[in-house]
């Protein structure tokens, strides 16, 4: 079992103005702005997912039941950790782990734990925060303009233009994150 699910979420990384001006559109109609703003939410998302990366600050859950000495971090940056806890089959928490001593933050941008000593239970639950966030790392402008031209091209192409009603990535947007995917190896 590897489980990642998100607790919070942060401010989303470009304003309606900034996303009404790259769109071109020059009207106030609430409801328009509403939709624009909806589709960039939308296509920061699809780029996070191919970059592998959160563009705002997010709380996180990762649950591993399978742990090793080192376990990597998924959706870098990432800024802290919260909680490593440990759990019985029966989801009873067995013990908590601390910082420094049962544990270790490694890196600098792509993070990930190395235990001191393997958690015993049926799983661990680590509980963190990553991304971009306002005094902090701030998001490259190359990642907050592909949200833009990937919210523009969703505008002016509402079909997706992708197989199936899926929206596809604009080439500018995927030239755009290119250099900010992650690769597992």
């Amino acid at each position: 079992m590897r489980d990642l699910y998100i607790l919070t979420e942060g401010t989303h990384p470009v304003t309606i103005e900034e996303i009404k001006t790259y769109c071109d559109y020059l009207g106030n109609d609430p409801g328009i702005q509403s939709t624009l703003e909806n589709i960039s939410i939308a296509a920061r998302l699809r780029l996070e997912d191919f970059c592998g990366r959160n563009f705002c600050e997010k709380s996180m859950v990762l649950e591993v039941n399978a742990v090793a000495t080192r376990q990597e971090l998924p959706n870098s940056p990432i800024n802290a950790i919260t909680d490593v806890e440990a759990y019985d089959n029966e989801n009873t928490l067995t013990d908590t782990l601390v910082a420094d001593t049962d544990y270790f933050l490694i890196g600098n941008f792509h993070k990930y734990i190395r235990f001191a000593t393997i958690p015993s239970g049926e799983y661990v639950k680590i509980t963190y925060t990553s991304g971009y966030k306002t005094g902090g790392q701030v998001l490259p402008e190359a990642l907050k303009r592909a949200i833009l031209a990937q919210t523009k091209y969703d505008w002016k192409n509402p079909s997706g233009g992708g197989e199936s009603g899926q929206s596809m990535l604009s080439n500018e947007a995927r030239l755009l994150v290119a250099p900010f995917r992650e690769y597992e190896i």
